[in-house]
């Protein structure tokens, strides 16, 4: 990705809180910062929509729920038209409004889900032949 360079002036006690910031994540300020700020702008854009820690590292999420991952991997194909509120909330945990905007936030960054996605996939697959091996289950 091509970057370009931004010059600015912070506050001493921003600075070092950017600082103590990059040694929990074994980031630099600048790199830290860049990230911050992409997250910010992300939820400004996206009201609802934090990032959250995961073990597979930061992620977008509801404010009030799940990984967006999950939400687009069960939603990708929903339509409002086509699925009542009532169905949609007694099928999950998540609210009608709150699928649209995770599909929103999709529509505007879908390799960064899709990717997820995809990671979790592989790693419940490698976790589920784990537990057949342990299991002495052939696998067909």
């Amino acid at each position: 990705m091509a970057s370009r360079h931004l010059s600015l002036r912070i506050g001493e006690a921003t600075f070092e809180r950017l600082g103590t910031q990059g040694k929990r994540y074994r980031e630099n300020v600048s790199e830290i910062a860049r990230r911050l700020l992409d997250e910010g702008l992300r939820m400004a854009a996206h009201p609802g929509i934090v990032f959250r820690d995961s073990v597979t590292g930061r992620q977008a999420a509801l404010a009030r729920g799940p990984a967006l991952w999950w939400i687009v991997k069960d939603f990708r194909d929903w339509h409002v038209d086509s699925h009542p509120a009532d169905q949609t909330v007694g099928a999950s945990s998540v609210y009608p409004h709150e699928i649209r905007l995770a599909l929103k936030y999709y529509s505007d960054f879908p390799e960064e889900l899709d990717e997820r996605i995809a990671l979790h996939e592989r790693e419940s697959e490698r976790s589920y032949s784990a537990w057949l091996e342990a299991q002495k289950i052939p696998v067909e």
